[in-house]
């Protein structure tokens, strides 16, 4: 994704200047810094794609969903509607259907990925998204992946990292000298991914479809040990359609030095990202209780802005402020 050296430089900068980091080292940002900074970027990135893009409708009932977010809170479902993922709101509600433990699980009752994969996920945030998961299978192919690519910045090719791995996987039981054999357990686990990832979760929505919106939206297609995106890997078609989430995501990422303009940084976003909820005296926090779904953020005297805080994986309330408000 976006690695742009004057970029992070002026932000690091920005901070300094308004004491979000602070600190004697001859290094101009810690790597926890660095990284917070590389993070908010990243959700830039990955807002802007979902804009531009255009993807299938998904259609959800009540049945599945009794409430939607919308820009002016939640809203009763009483018929079937389609959600447009180019709408931020519309993908807190794909995410509070799809994390729903029972909705895929029942669909595919004994499926080890769907039971497993799939359950025991929220979503939340206040200055920053929070995924909580459960570390359920090994997969002992990550190491020797990135090793072999270790000079490959993959940093700024997230889907071509997705390729590489499924190609890396094609080839992995002849060509890499590691001893080391796929337990029976993670086997398993793929072998009951690709028993229904081209079943439809909604209608004409593979569950391939929704995990590669998945993936994307809170993984930020970054394989680690336990990620979706890995099993996703194992699954990838060797030629795409060109509608597919991943493949739209691919051309995107080689078009984003074109694409990305510096008018879509607010700082105060940035600056979220360095501050303790509890003890911040520029930021205060205040949850829209009992459903918490919802939170009002002040910066000093500023007027509050209300920001979603559930299932919200791209935190970026100021811009969303100026965007839907």
């Amino acid at each position: 994704m976006l690695r742009d050296t004057s970029i992070l430089y002026e932000l690091c900068l920005d901070l300094k200047e308004h004491r979000y980091i602070n600190h004697d080292s001859e290094e101009i940002l810690t790597e926890s810094q660095n990284k917070r900074i590389c993070q908010y970027l990243d959700d830039l990135v990955i807002d802007l794609f979902f804009r531009l893009a255009k993807f299938k409708p998904i259609v959800i009932t009540p049945e599945i969903c009794n409430k939607r977010f919308t820009d002016s809170g939640l809203k009763e479902i009483n018929e079937s509607i389609e959600l447009n993922l180019n709408s931020p709101f519309d993908r807190y509600t794909f995410l509070k259907v799809l994390t729903t433990p029972s909705f895929i699980e029942d669909k595919f009752p004994g499926n080890k990925f769907a039971k497993l994969m799939l359950s025991a996920k929220r979503f939340s945030c206040y200055s920053h998204s929070v995924l909580i998961k459960p570390q359920i299978y090994n997969n002992p192919y990550i190491d020797p992946f990135y090793h072999k690519y270790r000079l490959i910045d993959f940093d700024n090719n997230r889907a071509s990292s997705l390729f590489c791995f499924r190609d890396f996987l094609s080839k992995s039981q002849y060509d890499f000298g590691y001893d080391i054999h796929c337990p029976m357990y993670l086997a398993e686990i793929l072998s009951d991914y690709a028993a229904i990832r081209k079943v439809e979760v909604f209608p004409n929505i593979s569950l391939d479809y929704a995990l590669s919106i998945y993936v994307i939206l809170v993984e930020k297609i970054k394989l680690y040990e336990d990620s979706i995106s890995s099993v996703l890997a194992f699954g990838l078609d060797k030629e795409f359609d060109i509608s597919h989430p991943l493949q739209l995501f691919h051309n995107f990422e080689l078009k984003l030095p074109l694409l990305f303009k510096t008018d879509c940084i607010d700082k105060r976003d940035l600056y979220l990202r360095f501050v303790n909820r509890e003890t911040s005296k520029a930021f205060s926090f205040e949850l829209n209780k009992p459903f918490e779904c919802f939170t009002k953020i002040r910066l000093f005297n500023e007027e509050p802005i209300t920001s979603v805080y559930s299932y919200n994986t791209l935190p970026l309330p100021y811009l969303y402020n100026k965007l839907y408000n």
